[in-house]
């Protein structure tokens, strides 16, 4: 399954719609560069809604660690939404659920920026 990404703006949040699998290759580098996108284009609230992820493997998991850090030293945040049972095992077993902000809907997510 191919991986798509759609934005929109909530309120002055940007969220990223993410449907399919953050996995080596083509869908690990069309994230990574989805969200530097982002970034350079100066969005600073930044919700990733996983309610469509299917699958995030290591390296997804690592690309997804390097964009949170990525946004923290422009001074921007990224939060996570809508996380499935799945994902959020993968996330505890490689403790990420304590570096992350995890919320369980996009509007928890977004609202907590303010």
């Amino acid at each position: 399954m191919a991986l798509t990404m759609t934005d929109r703006d909530v309120g002055g949040v940007t969220v990223v719609d993410i449907d399919g699998r953050i996995v080596l290759g083509e869908a690990c580098n069309s994230f990574r560069e989805k969200l530097k996108g982002q970034l350079a284009a100066g969005k600073s609230k930044i919700v990733l809604n996983l309610q469509d992820l299917s699958y995030i493997d290591s390296v997804g998991l690592g690309t997804l660690v390097a964009i949170l850090h990525s946004a923290q030293s422009l001074g921007a945040m990224l939060k996570l939404a809508n996380v499935g049972k799945t994902t959020k095992e993968i996330l505890e077993g490689a403790n990420l659920t304590k570096v992350f902000d995890i919320y369980e809907s996009e509007a928890r997510a977004a609202s907590s920026f303010e």
